[in-house]
């Protein structure tokens, strides 16, 4: 089995039940950024929002929201295992999270804070750290 997204942060390989997870969180957020009517629902989201935030942060929130909203129903399918966590909004940390790995997605610009503040403050609380896009 193959990795889709390597991680920016490993202590060890992944399992196969890991690098599975992996793959399907990456299908997740290629389909919140692809998908027609999930890209429809970012643009209205821009649309009926008004603000003082950076179009990039944004837009960064709304794919957040809606992976991870995603993901939720993906755990409810059985896609994948139900002790997958999901950081609630507002909350410090990676996005979704199971054991001792960890999944974020984060515009190009917030990628290098993410992994400083997730990883580089306690790189002892994670094997394995993936960034699924920026």
């Amino acid at each position: 089995m193959y990795l889709a997204v390597r991680p920016v942060w490993s202590n060890r390989e992944p399992t196969t039940e890991e690098i599975k997870v992996t793959n399907t969180l990456y299908q997740i957020y290629q389909r919140v950024v692809t998908n027609r009517r999930l890209l429809a629902q970012q643009v209205d989201s821009v649309r009926t929002a008004r603000g003082t935030q950076k179009i990039a942060s944004f837009t960064g929130n709304i794919i957040d929201d809606i992976f991870k909203e995603q993901v939720l129903k993906a755990k409810a399918r059985g896609e994948i295992p139900r002790d997958v966590h999901v950081t609630p909004k507002g909350i410090k940390g990676p996005d979704v999270w199971w054991e001792r790995v960890a999944w974020d997605i984060t515009t190009a610009e917030q990628g290098r804070s993410h992994v400083e503040r997730d990883v580089f403050r306690d790189p002892y609380r994670w094997d394995l750290y993936f960034v699924l896009g920026y």
